[in-house]
Parts: C-alpha cells; structure tokens; sequence
C-alpha cells in the first residue's frame, strides 16, 4: 500500500500579519560577512504566486494579495537557504537580509558508466514519488535533474539539491520552483517537505488557458485542502463527501467505527479552527470515480470504493487548520488511498482557487 506523509506543503505555526490588500515586502540581501549585495537570489512567499529576484544591488519588492499565514523564502545557489516568517519582517521598512555562503564538500566526479546508471535508475525513482501517480503526471516533468543528488542508506533512498528543482507543469500551467528540504523513500513509503513558488506559465491560446483553468479545478476539487474548507464552510455534503469514522490497524487496513458528522471534526475556540483527528477517518468523494482504484485492499472487510476513496490519521488528536482548508502543521498528518497519490504534480498555490473565490 503507498503511503504519502503530507510534509510537502509545509507551514510551521506563527503569528502573521494582514496589511490592506496584501502583504508588501521591501529588501535587499546582502553577504553577511563582506556586506556586498548579493543579485539573483530567489525571493518568494512560500506556496504562493508572488516571486521575484534581487537585483544587481540586491534589492528587491515583493507582494501579494494573500492573507494567509506566510513564509518569505530567499535561496541562491551560492548560499545557505533563509526563511523568515513575516511577523518578524519590520514591514513598514526596508528589511536587510544576509546569507551566508554556503560550505560545499568536494562534489563526487561521475566517471563511469555505472554510477551514471545509477544515478539515472534513482532519478526515474524519484520522479515517480515526487511527481506522484495522478493524470497530471502525464504534462508535468522536471526540467533541471541533474541538481538533485542521491544518497542510499540500506533500503531508503534519500535526495538532496542545492538548488531549486524546477518543475514544469503543462496541465495546470504553472512553473514550480520548488525548495527541497527533506526527501526520502523506503519501498512504497514517501516523505518530502519544502517550499513551492508557482510561476504562471503564458498559455500560446485561449484553448490552452481553459484547459489549464478546467485542470486546476478537477485538481482542487476532492483534494485535502478542498475537504477541510468544506467541513469549516459546513457544505461537506452537498460537496459530495461521505465521511465514517474508523481505526487503521498495523498492516493500514481500515475498520468501521462508526457514522460522524461535519461538527465532530471541526471545532472553533478562541478564534482559531481545529480539526479533530482521534479515530482514522474514511473520506470518499462521490462526484468523481477512481478508476486506478487505489484504495483497494485498505479495507479490512474488503469494500470495492467506486468513488475516490482516501482515509486520514493525524500523529495528535487536534490541529489548527485555516479557514481555506490549509493546515498549520500538515507534518503530523497522513493519508492513504486515493490523497497518498499526489505529488508535486497536483500541487495548487494557496492563492488559487476556483472561479477566482477565496
């Protein structure tokens, strides 16, 4: 059975900020040790649209429409990685970041034949996990492999970049810059986190711009992110999602606990929205077949699911989730069925959404 940890998407919790229309960025980075400014360094909020790059003085503007909790990411190949949460940005000035260069060991030479195909068989590997198993995969692909490394450590199987892996994506129309923190892989078992910036591509025509558009609502329509804003929204139902409670045992098969409605997940205190994960929970979505049939077998009393059928669990009994359906600390989570078949091939920035509504 695959099993996708949800840390791809990741958002530590913090505090953050709305500012008017959106959130506006001012800076400039430089070296922290000689001061001189550092150009063409990668300036993003984190799981959005809103990117740029610093200039030949190291400056840059940045901004966004988003109220969400937010992420300012900087990365230059050059130099260590810095993310800074925007509750720490003194935004009404001009913000000075400094990198650090980055200390990198000697690069192993490839010489021979056989560590090409090596490294060739871990890049189909990685491809797979990464990009995930969903029709999407079929126009998407990775354009720069060959910055990412590979280390094996017995049976799992770790990547590395120091650069941004660059997806592009030609069945939703969006370019991925994406910030590889952690990947590994052990058998069918994936776990990968980091930071994705969604360039929109420029579609040749209007047919290309409503296929892109069509594609990016089948993608967010029975997603996660889409289930959880329906069980705040309270239209969980008429969305087309049933919902039992279960317990998932040691081999991931699922168990029928009981019936459970929209209100014995969601709870609201003090402002904040929290999502009640106790027992395992079975999400099937009822307006779209899976025809891979990827929650077969997760039954322990062995049920065909027609619909898109997924079952989540959660490492705590309570997280806080935004009001979009986005989790604070999706590490915590995972799913199974037909959710653990995403990838970096369904990935949505938290600033879409269909028809343009938030």
């Amino acid at each position: 059975m695959f099993l996708r940890t949800i840390t791809l998407l990741n958002i530590f919790y913090f505090a953050f900020i709305t500012l008017g229309q959106g959130q506006h960025i001012r800076g400039r980075v430089i070296d922290n040790q000689s001061g001189n400014p550092i150009s063409a360094a990668n300036i993003f909020f984190a799981n959005s649209q809103a990117g740029t790059y610093s200039d030949d003085s190291g400056y840059f503007n940045l901004e966004t429409p988003m109220h969400f909790p937010l992420q300012l990411v900087i990365s230059h190949v050059s130099y260590d990685n810095k993310l800074i949460p925007l509750d720490s940005c003194p935004v009404n000035d001009l913000i000075v970041i400094k990198l650090k260069i980055k200390v990198k060991e000697l690069e192993e030479v490839r010489i021979s034949t056989e560590v090409d195909r090596k490294w060739n068989k871990n890049v189909k590997k990685f491809k797979h996990a990464f990009l995930g198993e969903t029709d999407n995969r079929q126009k998407c692909d990775i354009i720069n492999p060959h910055v990412i490394e590979f280390v094996s450590e017995k049976d799992m199987l770790k990547a590395y970049s120091d650069d941004l892996l660059i997806v592009e994506n030609m069945a939703t129309g969006y370019r991925v810059h994406f910030l590889m923190e952690y990947f590994s892989m052990k058998g069918d078992q994936v776990s990968f986190s980091g930071k994705p910036y969604f360039e929109p591509l420029n579609a040749e025509s209007v047919k290309e711009k409503n296929r892109w558009e069509e594609n990016r609502k089948y993608t967010y329509y029975g997603s996660l992110r889409h289930f959880l804003s329906t069980l705040i929204q309270g239209t969980t139902y008429s969305e087309g999602y049933e919902i039992v409670s279960g317990h998932l045992d040691h081999k991931n098969e699922f168990s029928f606990k009981g019936l459970i409605s929209p209100g014995d997940i969601i709870k609201e205190e003090d402002g904040k929205i929290f999502i009640n994960l106790k027992n395992a929970l079975k999400v099937v979505y009822t307006k779209e077949k899976d025809l891979s049939r990827s929650s077969i077998g997760m039954e322990k009393f062995k049920i065909n699911n027609e619909y898109q059928t997924s079952y989540l669990t959660s490492r705590i009994a309570r997280i806080q989730v935004h009001e979009n359906g986005i989790l604070f600390r999706p590490g915590l989570v995972q799913v199974y069925g037909f959710w653990a078949r995403d990838g970096a091939a369904d990935f949505l920035p938290f600033d879409y959404f269909p028809n343009g509504k938030e």
